[in-house]
C-alpha cells in the first residue's frame, strides 16, 4: 500500500463530513530557538512536498485531480506554537518544557521540547526530484 501522508489522511476524512463548511489544516511545530515566530525552513519545505502532485496522487488515489486540489487548498501552510500563542494572547508559559518521547513506554523518559524531531524522510516514491533530506539540512 502508498505512503499516505497523515495530513492529507485528517483532511481527507473531513471532506467526507464537510458538506457546505470548509475544511483547513495547517502544521503547527515549535519555532528553534531564538528565530522568534519562523517556522523551521525543513517544516516549510514538508508542508510545500506534501501539496505536491507526485504526494497528492500518492496520498488520495481514490480522488479526483479536482478533489485533490481542493484538499489540496485546504492545507494553509506552518506555523509555531509560539505565533498561536501571541496571536490568540495565550501566555508563553502553557507551552510546556518538556514533551512525551512518540512511543511512550511505562515509566517513559521525557526529553526536552525544545528537542522537536524532524519530520521523517519520504519514502523514495514520494520524494519528489530535488528534495532530500541532504538538501534541506
Amino acid at each position: 500500500m502508498p505512503v499516505r501522508h497523515q495530513i492529507l489522511r485528517q483532511l481527507d476524512a473531513a471532506w467526507e463530513l464537510r458538506q457546505a463548511r470548509r475544511i483547513c489544516g495547517l502544521f503547527i511545530v515549535e519555532a528553534d530557538e531564538g528565530t522568534g515566530f519562523v517556522a523551521p525552513s525543513i517544516w516549510r519545505q514538508v508542508a510545500d512536498v506534501t501539496i505536491s502532485e507526485e504526494v497528492l496522487r500518492g496520498s488520495l488515489p481514490h480522488r479526483t485531480p479536482e478533489e485533490r486540489s481542493q484538499i489540496a487548498s485546504a492545507l494553509l501552510g506552518v506555523t509555531t506554537w509560539q505565533a498561536v500563542c501571541e496571536e490568540f494572547q495565550i501566555p508563553s508559559p502553557v507551552l510546556i518544557p518538556e514533551v512525551f518521547d512518540d512511543r511512550p513506554e511505562p515509566r517513559a523518559t521525557r526529553r526536552q521540547s525544545g528537542s522537536t524531531q524532524q519530520p521523517a524522510s519520504l519514502p523514495p516514491e514520494l520524494e519528489p526530484a530535488g528534495l532530500s533530506r541532504a538538501t534541506v539540512e
